[in-house]
């Protein structure tokens, strides 16, 4: 079977397929295998027939509007709200992210490893660009840009994995705050605070 990628223009951002299978596993592991399982069979459209006959990958590119449709299909199937995805792109992240870079995460700062993180989100978000502006001990402000595509839900996601990193250093409290862009915009700036 063909899977075809023209579902969006060429200005949008494209997705690494360990997007979608670490999120199903992230579903699997916080809802049990009948939801991952409703989420493969009645997702609809193209991502849909994706995810039932193999046709995503761990290390492919996707359209952002198969990401999108995704995540449409996990709010309505699972009345899954912001909330939710956060805490399934939390869970994604830790089922993506190897041994070796847990066991970093665990030695190093916050801001070290979020600063770290902007040389990685371009691994599984081609096009866009994080950048930390504002490194200090407890709080950072991070930048988001050129994520043409993104929906209020998929930055919640990316909420979820900023928390993970955070958390993997030992940091209590995290208090994340949205300061400009996110909802339906290519673009985000962020605070983040934590003792």
């Amino acid at each position: 079977m063909r899977f075809t990628l023209s579902e969006s223009d060429d200005t949008e951002i494209r997705v690494k397929g360990i997007n979608f299978t670490a999120g199903l596993d992230a579903i699997l592991r916080l809802y049990g295998p009948s939801a991952r399982s409703c989420i493969e069979k009645e997702t609809t459209g193209a991502v849909g027939e994706a995810l039932r006959f193999g046709g995503i990958v761990i290390g492919g590119w996707y359209s952002v509007a198969w990401y999108r449709e995704f995540w449409k299909s996990i709010r309505d199937k699972l009345v899954a709200d912001e909330a939710a995805a956060r805490a399934i792109g939390k869970c994604a992240t830790e089922i993506s992210v190897n041994v070796a870079y847990r066991r970093l995460a665990s030695m190093t700062s916050a801001s070290a490893l979020i600063a770290m993180s902007t040389r990685t989100f371009g691994c599984y978000f081609q096009r866009g660009a994080l950048e930390v502006t504002q490194p200090l001990p407890n709080r950072l402000t991070a930048r988001w840009r050129n994520c043409n595509g993104f929906n209020k839900t998929i930055w919640s996601v990316v909420e979820g994995a900023c928390l993970y990193f955070i958390e993997r250093t030992g940091a209590k409290d995290i208090a994340f705050s949205v300061i400009s862009g996110g909802a339906d915009t290519s673009h985000m700036l962020a605070n983040a605070t934590w003792r």
